[in-house]
């Protein structure tokens, strides 16, 4: 057992003490040295990533188009402009069919009648025939013979013209006056108004369409009629001539369809 009188030997404790620190000066060293190698490696890396994002930079901004819009319009209207050619589209008519609303400073023609002014008893009961108000100018068309037994036979009412009427004398004594039966205007001839145009040869172009789109049309009679308003001159497009009744009817049908497509014209 000669290693263990080595422990007995003097300067043992010493030596191993000195071997210790030896070991523990050259440990700091070695990893000293091993992070200036990693912190080098690091910086090398770091280096050659700038280099390589900075050259792809400048590429891509290289190779970026730049566009620059044009000078001048954006959109100029061709001088042929194509397409169908559709007359009288400024014709009031269209805008009844369509149900368009236009602007509410349009031109309106007014096609009722002037109101009534209040008359004194004395003045109805006069001597003489009453006069007769003149029509105003007008032209009918008659309509095409409808095929068929069922197709409606319309009443030639046009030509009649109203009968005088011979008023009573006035009598000297004060009696009680009847009162005339108010009729409501059922009596002459009555029409379906359609529309109104500028002139005569639009009023007879729409006629046709107005008959297409509405069947109830196709057996009247065409008939323009002339006024001539404040606003202007129109051609009122009109069908008939009918009873009271019927064109009211007629009427009512229409503006089924159309709301204010119609309206029934006493002359």
């Amino acid at each position: 057992m000669s290693n263990r009188d080595e422990f007995d030997e003097e300067g043992f404790i010493d030596n191993l003490l000195n071997r210790q620190g030896k070991n523990a000066k050259t440990l700091p060293k070695a990893r000293l040295l091993a992070a200036v190698c990693a912190a080098v490696v690091v910086l090398i890396l770091v280096i050659i990533v700038s280099i390589v994002w900075s050259g792809d930079s400048k590429v891509d901004e290289a190779e970026v188009p730049v566009i620059l819009a044009e000078e001048g319009a954006y959109k100029v209207e061709p001088e042929d402009r194509g397409g169908m050619d559709v007359p009288n589209k400024d014709s009031t008519v269209f805008e009844n069919l369509k149900g368009t609303e236009g602007d509410s400073a349009r031109q309106v023609e007014n096609i009722l009648e002037d109101a009534e002014q209040p008359v004194k008893k004395g003045e109805v009961f006069v001597e003489g025939e009453a006069p007769v108000t003149s029509e105003p100018e007008s032209e009918i068309i008659p309509a095409p013979e409808a095929k068929g037994e069922n197709a409606p036979a319309v009443e030639d009412m046009a030509d009649k013209k109203p009968e005088p009427v011979k008023v009573k004398e006035a009598t000297a004594k004060p009696t009680t006056l009847a009162k005339p039966e108010a009729k409501g205007g059922e009596s002459g001839p009555s029409y379906v108004q359609l529309g109104a145009v500028k002139t005569e040869a639009d009023a007879k172009a729409q006629w046709p369409k107005l008959q297409k789109l509405h069947p109830s049309l196709a057996t009247l009679p065409l008939r323009i009629q002339k006024a001539d308003t404040p606003k202007g001159v129109f051609y009122r497009i009109q069908a008939g001539p009918l009873e009271a009744s019927a064109a009211r009817e007629a009427c009512a049908a229409i503006n089924a369809k159309k709301s204010g497509g119609c309206l029934v014209a006493k002359r």
